[in-house]
């Protein structure tokens, strides 16, 4: 996501106890870009919003 470089820097997402995959970051007040790659695919978080900048999909997270 905009937030890691798109991957300069990867973050691993963590199973919970209901198999559910978290990561917590701070991050400061914006709009960011992101998707998960799973396998070499892009995937998206359907519960999420989301947008399509230059011909391309991506969810939005706005931190407030």
């Amino acid at each position: 996501g905009d937030f890691n470089a798109w991957g300069a820097y990867p973050l691993n997402l963590n199973k919970d106890d209901n198999n559910a995959f978290t990561l917590k970051l701070a991050l400061p007040k914006g709009k960011y870009k992101y998707r998960f790659l799973i396998d070499g695919q892009n995937a998206f978080d359907e519960k999420a919003p989301q947008i399509t900048f230059n011909g391309e999909v991506f969810n939005i997270l706005e931190v407030k």
